[in-house]
This record gives C-alpha cells, sequence and structure tokens, in this order.
C-alpha cells in the first residue's frame, strides 16, 4: 500500500495534511498495529510448549515412572520428592532459579509465574483546530507487578518444600 501526502506548514511550523491524508494514515496505522498485535501473540502462544510436547520429547523417561507420578506430571502438578527431571516436564522451565547456601546445605529454588501474555496495546487520537493526531503503541515483555505463582525448592536430588500464591 501506497500512500502519497501532501503537507503545509501552519503559522507555528507544524505540519497539516491538505489532501484528506490524515484518515489515510489512521486506516494504515491502525492496520499495521492490528497485525503486529497479531504476530505478538502468535509468537507468544508458540514459545510455550504444552504438558503433552514434553512427554513426547522424552517418553522413555515418562514411561519408567510409576503411575501416580505419570498422572500427576500429565495433569502438571508437582509434590515432594518429585526429582527435577519430573517437576521440568510437568511444570516446563522456571523464570528464576534462586540457589541458597547455608553452613550446611545447598538448596535450589525453581520459582514459576503466571503465564499470561505481557501485552499491552494503547491507542489515542486527539484533535485541536484544524489538526487531528493519532498514536499508538505495544508493549511486550514488561513484568508488571508481581505474578509469582509457585516455589518448588529441591535438595541435592528431589523436591523439599513447595510455596504456592492462592
Amino acid at each position: 500500500m501506497q500512500i502519497k501526502l501532501e503537507y503545509s506548514t501552519t503559522g507555528m511550523g507544524r505540519l497539516i495534511p491538505i489532501n484528506g491524508g490524515s484518515s489515510k494514515i489512521k486506516t494504515f496505522i491502525t492496520g499495521k498495529l492490528a497485525l503486529l498485535l497479531v504476530i505478538s501473540i502468535l509468537a507468544i502462544m508458540a514459545g510455550c510448549a504444552s504438558i503433552d510436547s514434553r512427554i513426547s520429547n522424552d517418553q522413555a523417561t515418562f514411561n519408567s515412572w510409576p503411575g501416580d507420578v505419570q498422572k500427576k506430571v500429565r495433569a502438571g502438578q508437582v509434590e515432594i520428592g518429585f526429582t527435577r527431571e519430573m517437576t521440568r516436564m510437568a511444570l516446563g522451565d522456571p523464570q528464576r532459579i534462586i540457589t541458597l547456601t547455608t553452613d550446611s546445605d545447598v538448596t535450589e529454588t525453581w520459582v514459576y509465574e503466571e503465564k499470561k501474555s505481557n501485552v499491552s496495546l494503547g491507542l489515542g487520537l486527539g484533535t485541536m483546530h484544524s489538526g487531528s493526531a493519532f498514536g499508538g503503541g505495544v508493549t511486550m515483555g514488561e513484568k508488571w507487578g508481581d505474578r509469582e505463582i509457585l516455589r518448588v525448592t529441591f535438595d541435592s536430588t528431589k523436591v523439599i518444600a513447595l510455596e504456592q500464591r492462592k
């Protein structure tokens, strides 16, 4: 799509469209923002591995676990005694890992956050005198507030504690 616009300057040095280009620009920008939003959402969804895909990636290991463990993993649940491998298959990779070292022990805590897309879309339209302006923005990946929902703590081999936010 090609848009040809002609502009004239006002007495204050501001450019204004003189051939009706303002509505063409708004339509063009709105279409581009909508396309960007759709592409962003698809990219976020594609980046999230499902439990089934994690299981199929290591089916032999999954099959070697007892039936009650398989059932919990398939449901995305973790319990005390699970290994790191079981936890990763059930919940995926953690968003953060915290290591605590004391004089007698070392523990590792995996932190999981809500899996919501961090996309914000803002649009604005303003007019003043004989001109108008249109603006918009898309923000992705920002962390707005505390979204932590689960902490899984391991000793050297297994889960020893679960902290869950209600």
